[in-house]
C-alpha cells in the first residue's frame, strides 16, 4: 500500500472510531504525499471540515513566539542571558530568571493555571477578558512563588511564554501580533495564518474549525459550554496559544525553516538543542519518549502521543526530509479542571507532563524534528503512527540510529 493510501486509511479508520474529525498533510522532500479531510468543523455537523480549515494551533504557537525572540536577539535588542528583572522590575520574585530560562521552561515561573481565579475574576466582576499586557501583574498581585531556583528543574510555564510575547512587543515597539505578520508569516508566505482572539472578540475566521466539547450527550460549542465557557477569560494571552493556521500554512512554516527564510539555520540549532539544568543532566519533558526541551521545541527519540484540551488540536512534525501536520477537532474530552484548559495528567495516555519535576502543564500540541516520518490520528489514547521518514506532533528516531527530534510545544 502506497503512502497516501495508508494515510487515508488511518484517518478513516479513526473517524469511525470517533478519534479523528479533521484535516491531514503528509509531505516528503517538499512534495505532498498525501492531504484530505473528514469530519465537520461545527457542534452542529453541517459544516465539512475541507483541506484548507483553519484550526488553533494550541502551544504549537510557542514556535513562533521563540522564533520572534530570537529575531529580536538578531536586532540587538534583547539577549537570551538578560534576567526579566531587567525588563520587569516588578518581578523581583524571579530575580535570577533569564530569557533562556523562560523559553525552555526552567526558569520555575509558575503557570498562570495554578491561579485560574485572577482570571476569573477580572472576566466576573470587571466584565472584560484580561489583555497580555497584564500578566505582571497577575505574577504581583498572586504572589506566585517560584517552583524552583532558575536551571534546578523543568516546568512547563505558560506564564513564561506570555511574558516572552510581552518583551517581543515592548522591545520592538509593535504589537505582538503585527510583528508575527511582518517579521514571520509574511516572510515564509503563510497567507492563511494570524494570531487572533476570537472568543475575547467575537471574530471569527472564514472556513474556521469551532472548538467543540461534547456536553449532556451533546456537541456544543466551547464558548456555550456550562463546564468550559470560562475558556473566555484567557482570550486576550499571547505567546503561549491563540494562533490560528491550516496544514498547507504550517507546511509552508516548515520550508521556510528549512531555506532559512525566517531563521538562520544557526538561530535553528540554537533552538533545537537538548536544555542542560545546572546540575549538567538533560532537562526531561517526557520520560516516556526521553524528549528534552530548547527553544520553544522538544527534542525526542521516541514517538508518543499528547492530551490536547476540548476544542481543536494539532500535531506538526519535521525532520530531514519529511513533513506531516495533523489537525483535528476533537471528539473526545481529556481530564481538565474548571477552566478547560489544564491538560490530564495520565501516563497510560502519555500526557504532555514530563516528569517529577514537571507538575503542571496545558494545551500541548507538540512539533518535532525527528530522525523519521510518523503520522497522527488525533485524540486516541494510543496513537498510530507511520514510520518511514519523519517529522510530526511527537518524534521519532531513525530505523538504524536514533537521532533526537525537535519539537515545537
Amino acid at each position: 500500500m502506497d503512502k497516501n493510501a495508508m494515510m487515508q486509511n488511518l484517518a478513516r479508520e479513526a473517524h469511525e472510531k470517533g478519534g479523528f474529525n479533521g484535516t491531514w498533510l503528509y509531505a516528503e522532500h517538499g512534495e505532498i504525499v498525501s492531504k484530505g479531510a473528514i469530519g465537520f468543523r461545527d457542534p452542529e455537523n453541517t459544516l465539512p471540515v475541507t483541506e484548507d480549515t483553519i484550526f488553533q494551533l494550541a502551544s504549537v504557537s510557542k514556535t513562533f513566539t521563540a522564533a520572534a525572540v530570537m529575531l529580536v536577539v538578531r536586532q540587538g535588542l534583547l539577549n537570551l542571558e538578560d534576567k526579566i528583572v531587567k525588563f520587569f522590575p516588578e518581578l523581583t520574585a524571579y530575580e535570577g530568571v533569564t530569557v533562556r530560562h523562560l523559553l525552555n521552561h526552567t526558569g520555575g515561573v509558575p503557570d498562570y493555571f495554578d491561579d485560574m481565579d485572577w482570571f476569573f475574576r477580572i472576566w466576573n466582576e470587571e466584565k472584560r477578558v484580561p489583555g497580555n499586557d497584564e500578566i505582571v501583574r497577575f505574577l504581583c498581585e498572586t504572589k506566585c512563588k517560584p517552583s524552583f531556583a532558575p536551571g534546578e528543574g523543568f516546568e512547563y510555564s505558560n506564564t513564561g511564554y506570555n511574558l516572552l510575547a510581552l518583551l517581543v512587543e515592548r522591545l520592538s515597539g509593535v504589537p505582538y501580533e503585527d510583528f508575527l505578520q511582518k517579521n514571520i508569516f509574511e516572510p515564509a508566505g503563510m497567507t492563511s495564518t494570524l494570531c487572533r482572539h476570537i472568543r475575547r472578540d467575537g471574530i471569527p475566521f472564514e472556513n474556521f474549525a469551532r472548538a467543540t466539547v461534547l456536553e449532556d450527550g451533546k456537541w456544543v460549542a466551547d464558548v456555550d459550554s456550562a463546564k468550559y465557557g470560562n475558556v473566555v477569560a484567557f482570550d486576550g494571552l499571547n505567546g503561549d496559544d491563540y494562533v490560528f493556521s491550516n496544514v498547507f500554512d504550517m507546511l509552508k512554516w516548515d520550508r521556510a525553516l528549512r531555506e532559512g527564510k525566517v531563521l538562520t539555520l544557526e538561530e535553528q540549532q540554537q533552538m533545537y538543542a537538548r536544555t542542560k539544568l545546572n546540575n549538567g543532566e538533560d532537562s526531561v519533558y517526557d520520560e516516556d519518549d526521553g524528549s528534552s526541551y530548547g527553544l520553544g521545541w522538544s527534542s525526542a527519540t521516541a514517538a508518543g502521543c499528547r492530551a490536547w484540551p476540548p476544542g481543536s488540536s494539532v500535531i506538526s512534525k519535521r525532520t530531514g526530509r519529511s513533513f506531516s501536520s495533523s489537525t483535528a477537532i476533537p471528539r473526545t474530552i481529556g481530564r481538565w479542571t474548571r477552566s478547560g484548559r489544564a491538560c490530564g495528567r495520565s501516563r497510560r495516555t502519555r500526557s504532555p507532563i514530563p516528569s517529577a519535576r514537571s507538575r503542571r502543564s496545558r494545551s500541548r500540541t507538540p512539533t518535532s524534528r525527528s530522525g523519521r516520518v510518523t503520522a497522527a490520528s488525533m485524540n486516541s489514547p494510543r496513537r498510530t503512527t507511520i514510520s518511514s521518514s519523519k517529522r510530526s506532533g511527537c518524534r521519532t528516531a531513525n530505523s538504524t540510529r536514533r537521532r533526537p527530534t525537535r519539537t515545537a510545544r
